[in-house]
């Protein structure tokens, strides 16, 4: 990343890089900007590659009035066999070729800065860990449902077939 954009300016941007002198998850990281946000900010994991507008989960984030905001993709499970419930050995029925559909989390928030303030120095932490945090807090996490292309791209057959998705439009 730091050789492709350098500190920015050729793209009109200023970037300035932080690196981790150990592993600090996904979101252990976030004490090392401290000082620099001051407003809500967006974070999300560099495998995700998405078509989303950020500005109205930004919006969604401030109406809701909330400390952490999560996007979520609409993931669908098909099971491809009839599922059968039981008690002991009793049949009590068979559901033919059920599907199920979950809000997953998308690997794309926004942090009020306040947040931060609960990240411990040099320790191991992910978002998911932050989340549960705020939410013992009885902090307001909200669920932001994402409806355009979104995928991961954390494997080389998952960057292939985005390549091929946009190729394709």
């Amino acid at each position: 990343i730091e050789s492709f954009f350098g500190d920015g300016s050729r793209y009109g941007l200023k970037i300035k890089m932080s690196k981790e002198k150990i592993r600090l998850g996904t979101a252990g990281p976030l004490l090392l900007l401290k000082d620099e946000l001051k407003e809500p900010f967006l974070v999300m994991n560099g495998d995700i590659l998405t078509t989303s507008d950020f500005s109205h989960l930004y919006n969604f984030h401030e109406e809701n009035h909330s400390d952490i905001t999560v996007a979520a993709t609409d993931y669908h499970v098909e099971i491809p066999y009839g599922v059968i419930q039981y008690d002991d050995a009793k049949v009590k029925s068979i559901q033919e070729k059920p599907s199920q559909r979950f809000f997953c989390n998308a690997g794309i928030y926004i942090l009020s800065s306040e947040i931060i303030k609960n990240i411990p120095k040099n320790k191991f932490l992910n978002m998911t860990d932050v989340i549960d945090e705020c939410l013992s807090k009885n902090g307001n996490v909200s669920v932001f449902p994402l409806h355009e292309y979104w995928t991961d791209i954390g494997t080389h057959q998952d960057l292939e077939n985005a390549r091929n998705k946009f190729e394709s439009n």
